[in-house]
C-alpha cells in the first residue's frame, strides 16, 4: 500500500512534474496521478502569461538565457522550463518565485539540489508548453541552448534593458576591489548582442575578453569598470541583491 505523506501532497499541490516526484519517492507516476486527482480534483491550474511591460518580458528572457534550461519529455508530453539558482542566493530565488507567480498567474514548483550532503542549488520552474512557446517568440538557439542563445531582435530598447537586467542577475558579477561589472557566456552571438545593447542604451564601449581552454568552449567575458560599471548597475537596477551596489556598500 502506498503511503502519501504530507511532503508528497505538498509536491503534488505546487505542480512539480510527476516524473520528478516519482524519481524522488519511487512511487509510480500513474499512482501519483491517481492521488492528485483524489486530493485536488481533475483540473490542473493553467498558466496565464501576464507581463505588465516589455521591460519585464525582457527580464524573464534574460533570466532564461542566463540560467534557464528546457527539456521536452516526449514520452510524457511535458515541456519543462527551469531556472537554477545557487543555494547561497536564496533571496534571489524568492524574487524569482514571486515574479514568476505574478508573470504566469501560477506559483512555480521549487526543489533543491544536494551535492556531497550539502544543498547546492534551487530549481524554480514550470511544466508548460505555453511558456516554452512564449520564450521562443523572443529567443532563438540552435542545438544546446548555452552555446547559441540570443534575442531574435534588438529593436525594443525597453525589452533590451530588462534583458540586460536578467542576464546580470544570473550570469553577471560585480567585483568590488576593482569596481568591475562583468558578464560571461559561452554564446558568441549573445556576447555580441550584450555589447550592442550596452552601446545602444548607455553609449558605452565595454571590453571583451575571450578565455580559451583546451577541451572547453570559449568563454566570452564582457567587462565594465569604475564609473561605467556603477552607472549601469544604477540604471538597470538588478533584482539579485548579490549583484547590487548596496551589497558591496557602494550605494
Amino acid at each position: 500500500m502506498v503511503v502519501v505523506t504530507q511532503e508528497i501532497k505538498d509536491m503534488l499541490k505546487v505542480d512539480i512534474p510527476v516524473y520528478e516526484i516519482s524519481r524522488k519517492t519511487s512511487i509510480y507516476p500513474s499512482t501519483l496521478h491517481y492521488h492528485y486527482k483524489k486530493l485536488y480534483g481533475l483540473k490542473l491550474k493553467k498558466v496565464n502569461i501576464n507581463f505588465p511591460s516589455q521591460e519585464e518580458i525582457g527580464e524573464f528572457m534574460g533570466i532564461f538565457a542566463g540560467d534557464g534550461s528546457f527539456y521536452h519529455d516526449r514520452k510524457r508530453g511535458h515541456y519543462n522550463i527551469r531556472v537554477c539558482t545557487g543555494y547561497y542566493e536564496t533571496d534571489y530565488a524568492q524574487v524569482l518565485f514571486d515574479n514568476f507567480s505574478k508573470w504566469f498567474s501560477k506559483e512555480p514548483y521549487v526543489y533543491y539540489i544536494q551535492k556531497d550532503e550539502d544543498l547546492s542549488a534551487i530549481i524554480t520552474g514550470y511544466s508548460s508548453k505555453e511558456i516554452y512557446l512564449f520564450i521562443k517568440e523572443y529567443l532563438v538557439w540552435e542545438g544546446k541552448k548555452s552555446y547559441s542563445v540570443r534575442l531574435k531582435s534588438l529593436a525594443d530598447k525597453k525589452l533590451n534593458l530588462g534583458f540586460l537586467r536578467g542576464l546580470i542577475d544570473t550570469d553577471g558579477n560585480f567585483h568590488r576591489p576593482k569596481n568591475c561589472l562583468s558578464f560571461s557566456t559561452v554564446s558568441p552571438k549573445l556576447a555580441t548582442q550584450v555589447l550592442l545593447i550596452i552601446k545602444q542604451l548607455f553609449n558605452i564601449e565595454a571590453s571583451l575578453y575571450i578565455a580559451q581552454e583546451e577541451g572547453k568552449a570559449d568563454l566570452y567575458r564582457i567587462s565594465l569598470y569604475s564609473k561605467n560599471a556603477k552607472n549601469i548597475l544604477e540604471k538597470i537596477k538588478p533584482n539579485n541583491f548579490n549583484k547590487t551596489l548596496s551589497y558591496y556598500g557602494c550605494s
